[in-house]
C-alpha cells in the first residue's frame, strides 16, 4: 500500500496568520514543527492502517519547510521548487492513494483562514466551469492518474468545499475559520490524535472500500481570473512585473497582459485567461507555468505589505497544552514503550 502525502501549511493545526507560515517570520520555526507534527500523525496512522511506503511532498511557499530530521523515519521527503506537478513532486500512477494534509479554502472564501488558490494573483480558478481550490485542482490531478484521495485535513470551510469534489473520504477539521486571520483551534494533542485515527481508518478500509478517483471531463478547460485593473494594488503590481519578467522590455504589463504575451491562452478582458487540453496533467502544468510569473512577486507582497512581524503577538499555550509541537516525539515515545513492554514480556 503506497501513500502519497501532499502537505500545505495554511490548514495545519493552529495556523491563522502570515507571520506563522514564512521563513524569517516570528512564529515560523514553531509552526514548521507543528506542520511536521500533523504530517507525522498522518504517517503513523497510515502505517498503523497497513501502509508500506509513504512519500511526502512539501507543498507550501518555497516548499522547503519540513526538515528531514523532523519527519517520520518511515517516510521519504520531496522538497524544493524544481518540480513538474506543483504540489505533487515525485507523484506517479504507482501510488495507491493520496492524503491532503494542511489544506485551506479557495480564493474568495468569506472568513476562510488564509484562503487563496495557489497565489494572491489568482482570484478564481474554474475547471470545466466549476470554481475550485487546491483540494480540487489536486484532487482532479491524482484522479487523472487513477489514484483516489482518501484523507484531507484542514479547517471547516475547506472540508465543506472539498466534499463535493473528493466525495466520501476521511476528513479531519483541525480548526474553525472565524476570519482571514482568526480561527478557533483544537489543541494540537487532539488534532494529531484525530489525524492519526482518520489516516488509520482511511488506509485500513481501503482494500474493502476504494473511493472513486475524482476526474474532470476531458478535454478539460481551465479558466483563471487574475488581478483586475481596478484593483488598487494593480498599478504597483504592473511596475513589479517589470522586475520579474524575463524579457528586455520597459512596458509595465498587467497580469493578464503578461500571460497573454507569453502563453498560448484565450483572453476575456479585463481579467480572465483560459486554456483547454486533452490531458488534465497538461492543463495543470499550464496553470503552474502561469503561477511562476507571479509567485515570487506575490510572496514578496505578502511579506512586505501584509505581514506585520513587529506587532505579532499570540498566546500559544492553549494550543500546545504541554504536548510536543512535533508528533514525532510522541511517536518515538510510543515506540519506546512498546519495546520496553516486549522486553518485560
Amino acid at each position: 500500500m503506497r501513500i502519497f502525502i501532499s502537505v500545505d501549511m495554511e490548514g495545519i493545526s493552529g495556523i491563522e496568520k502570515v507571520e506563522e507560515i514564512f521563513r524569517g517570520m516570528p512564529a515560523y520555526q514553531t509552526f514548521r514543527q507543528i506542520m511536521a507534527g500533523d504530517v507525522n500523525a498522518a504517517i503513523q496512522g497510515a502505517i498503523d492502517g497497513g501502509a508500506t511506503e509513504i512519500v511526502v511532498a512539501d507543498s507550501h511557499g518555497y516548499m522547503c519547510n519540513i526538515r528531514p530530521k523532523d519527519l517520520h523515519r518511515k517516510a521519504r521527503l520531496r522538497s524544493g521548487m524544481q518540480r513538474v506537478l506543483c504540489q505533487f513532486k515525485g507523484f506517479s500512477h504507482r501510488f495507491d492513494a493520496a492524503f491532503f494534509v494542511g489544506y485551506h479554502s479557495k480564493a474568495g472564501t468569506a472568513d476562510g483562514i488564509l484562503s487563496h488558490t495557489w497565489i494572491p494573483a489568482f482570484k478564481d480558478v474554474r475547471v470545466n466551469g466549476l470554481s475550485v481550490g487546491e483540494y480540487g485542482l489536486n484532487g482532479y490531478l491524482v484522479g487523472s492518474f487513477g489514484v483516489p484521495v482518501i484523507l484531507l485535513t484542514g479547517d471547516d470551510k475547506t472540508v465543506e468545499q472539498a466534499k463535493p469534489v473528493l466525495g466520501d473520504i476521511e476528513y479531519v477539521v483541525v480548526k474553525k475559520s472565524l476570519g482571514y486571520f482568526r480561527g478557533e483551534h483544537l489543541p494540537i494533542r487532539e488534532s494529531h490524535a484525530r489525524i492519526l485515527e482518520a489516516a488509520k481508518r482511511a488506509v485500513g478500509r481501503f482494500p474493502r472500500r476504494r473511493p472513486t478517483p475524482p476526474r474532470a471531463e476531458l478535454p478539460v478547460t481551465f479558466e483563471l481570473d487574475l488581478t483586475r485593473e481596478e484593483n488598487p494594488l494593480v498599478t504597483r503590481m504592473k511596475e513589479e512585473n517589470l522586475r520579474f519578467v524575463d524579457d528586455d522590455t520597459e512596458y509595465p504589463f498587467s497580469d493578464v497582459e503578461l500571460v497573454a504575451e507569453y502563453e498560448p491562452v484565450q483572453v476575456r478582458w479585463p481579467e480572465t485567461v483560459s486554456f483547454t487540453f486533452d490531458r488534465y496533467a497538461d492543463a495543470y502544468n499550464m496553470l503552474f507555468r502561469i503561477l511562476l510569473y507571479f509567485y515570487e512577486r506575490d510572496i514578496e507582497w505578502l511579506l512586505e505589505e501584509i505581514a506585520k512581524p513587529e506587532t505579532y503577538r499570540r498566546d500559544l499555550a492553549p494550543l500546545v497544552e504541554g504536548s510536543p509541537l512535533n508528533y514525532l516525539r510522541a511517536i518515538r515515545g510510543r515506540g519506546g514503550k512498546a519495546r520496553r513492554a516486549r522486553r518485560r514480556a
